[in-house]
């Protein structure tokens, strides 16, 4: 039968109603695209953000703990982010971020101090290098983070706006001053992204009459910081964009360096106050130390010792003299070192005893700031493991052998009768 749909009044009611929830849900739709995906992702962006300064604030961190404890790190930033995929629902693009290092600012810094009884005059001076790190999101804006001298700051380009986000560790009466050294690169990435952080130098000091001058790209903010921990507006100046401070009363001096790339042998330029004269200041290049691999014996109850002696040249490879040589051990469970602290004689060298303790490997330093030499020794006990300690008629487990007035000796499947006392 033909009908007419133009007349044929049947079935319009419920196709009418299919259209109405067809358009209903189209709205809905519509709705949650252009309000509810901003709100959420916005929601997202922000938590995203608050993990990023995070890593920021831990990254400031481990720039020192890297130079404090004397080993390499890895910096992580999580500035990748995803949307939760919704049905029906549309996503914006995956927002990016970058990550500028610039080697754009100095450091000096020179001070007075007293070793052994003798005075001198230390200059230290270095390019160090401000971090940037700028997230890209959709909905959210967010400020430029910034590291420099250890001061993060916040830059917004929308408000034309720099603020301090969280202070240095530079203070009225220490300088403890994070530095950082790098070369010069920007890195736009969708990913989260690991910078690898290595040690240059760790140098503490007591000092006295000290002077502190460095470049900064944010004058203003260091000012502010200047004058809120209450230092004396007669005790610095600044001239553009370089602070000078002094400090008049005798305190401590620590300064870390690590650097985001491999290290060079040399990074502090250490010179003594510079003085007219047409022969280049001698600049202490490289410790050598001998014997660079060694192995002890110990096959007795005597400790055994071995010296070693550090020797201190120059950019001409001379000696050196009246190097300080700070001499350390890398594992002190297999030895020790004595004296810490030693100053190179006229033939450049400083001699250092390394007592063992233990059997082991272990690495012996020599180090004069940013410059270090280093050897090897090995300790052996040519023993069993179990000795006779007679005053106590016991033995001891302590890897040491046994004196020789004891008659038990072993005979390849146990130990023949002997003096009294135990084995354990």
């Amino acid at each position: 039968m033909k009908i007419d749909i133009l007349t044929d009044n049947r079935g319009v009611s419920e196709l009418i109603g299919v259209l109405l929830m067809f358009a209903i849900a189209v709205i809905y739709l519509g709705i949650l695209q252009s309000q509810f995906v901003p709100a959420w992702n916005k929601e997202i962006e922000a938590s995203n953000f608050n993990i990023v300064y995070d890593d920021v604030l831990n990254m400031r961190q481990a720039i020192e703990d890297t130079a404090v404890y004397d080993m390499p790190r890895t910096a992580v930033l999580h500035i990748s982010l995803d949307y939760p995929n919704r049905m029906f629902l549309h996503n914006a693009r995956k927002p990016a971020a970058s990550i500028t290092a610039l080697n754009d600012t100095q450091v000096t810094i020179t001070y007075n101090t007293t070793y052994n009884g003798t005075s001198s005059t230390i200059t230290n001076t270095m390019s160090t290098c401000t971090i940037k790190v700028k997230e890209e999101y959709n909905y959210y804006s967010v400020p430029e983070i910034i590291i420099e001298h250890g001061m993060i700051i916040g830059s917004d380009e929308i408000g034309k706006r720099n603020y301090t986000i969280d202070s240095p560790l530079l203070n009225n009466n220490e300088i403890d001053l994070s530095l950082l050294e790098c070369n010069n690169m920007s890195v736009g990435t969708t990913s989260s992204m690991k910078l690898g952080l290595y040690p240059v130098s760790f140098n503490k000091a007591d000092y006295s009459n000290a002077s502190l001058s460095f470049s900064t790209n944010y004058p203003a903010l260091w000012e502010n910081y200047l004058m809120s921990i209450g230092f004396p507006s007669s005790s610095y100046s600044i001239t553009g964009n370089t602070i000078k401070m002094f400090y008049s009363n005798a305190s401590k001096l620590k300064i870390t360096v690590t650097s985001i790339n491999p290290p060079s042998n040399i990074v502090l330029t250490l010179t003594p106050t510079p003085t007219l004269t047409s022969t280049p200041t001698p600049v202490l290049t490289t410790i050598e130390v001998s014997p660079s691999v060694t192995t002890l014996n110990v096959s007795g109850n005597p400790v055994v010792s071995q010296v070693f002696t550090a020797t201190a040249k120059n950019q001409n490879n001379a000696p050196m003299a009246g190097i300080n040589i700070s001499w350390t051990v890398r594992n002190s469970i297999v030895g020790s070192v004595s004296p810490v602290n030693a100053i190179t004689d006229g033939n450049g060298n400083a001699t250092t005893t390394f007592t063992e303790a233990t059997a082991g490997t272990t690495m012996i330093n020599a180090t004069n700031r940013s410059v270090r030499g280093s050897a090897f020794v090995t300790v052996v006990y040519l023993c069993p493991d179990r000795d006779w300690y007679d005053r106590h008629d016991r033995w001891t487990s302590d890897g040491r052998c046994g004196n020789d007035d004891d008659d038990r000796e072993w005979n390849g499947h146990g130990w023949n009768s002997g003096r009294g006392g135990g084995w354990h």
